[in-house]
C-alpha cells in the first residue's frame, strides 16, 4: 500500500507536525488448506503479516514506519455451510510509533450459509 497526499488545500493547521506526505507498507497472507481433513471438513490457517517499511501516514495515524502485525488463525468448513473461525491478531513496533501495540486480540466468528 502507498500513501501519498498531493496537496492540502485546507486545515492545514490541523496536521500532525512530523508526518510524512507519502509512506509505503504492505501485507502477505498465506493461507494453506486441507480438503476433507475428515467427512465433510476442511481446515484452512491463515498466517498474515503486514508492515510499514516507509514513512509515517498522514492518512492514518496507526500507520507508522517500522510498525506492522501479525495475523493467525484456523478457520474449519463444515459441509460448505458452517464455517467457524477464530483468529490472534497481534501489533509490534516500538510502543512510541506503534500505537495498537497493547491492542492485541482474538476475533471468532461463526458462520451459515444457505
Amino acid at each position: 500500500m502507498i500513501n501519498h497526499v498531493a496537496d492540502i488545500d485546507r486545515n492545514r493547521a490541523s496536521i500532525r507536525p512530523g508526518r510524512d506526505r507519502t509512506s509505503f507498507g504492505g501485507r502477505i497472507v498465506f493461507e494453506p488448506e486441507y480438503f476433507e481433513v475428515f467427512p465433510g471438513v476442511s481446515i484452512t490457517t491463515p498466517v498474515g503479516l503486514g508492515y510499514v517499511f516507509a514513512g509515517d501516514s498522514l492518512i492514518n495515524g496507526a500507520q507508522n514506519e517500522q510498525t506492522g502485525d501479525v495475523e493467525v488463525g484456523v478457520r474449519v468448513q463444515y459441509r460448505q455451510s458452517w464455517s467457524g473461525e477464530i483468529s490472534y491478531t497481534n501489533y509490534f513496533g516500538a510502543p512510541d510509533r506503534q500505537f495498537l501495540t497493547h491492542r492485541d486480540f482474538i476475533s471468532i466468528s461463526i458462520r451459515r450459509t444457505f
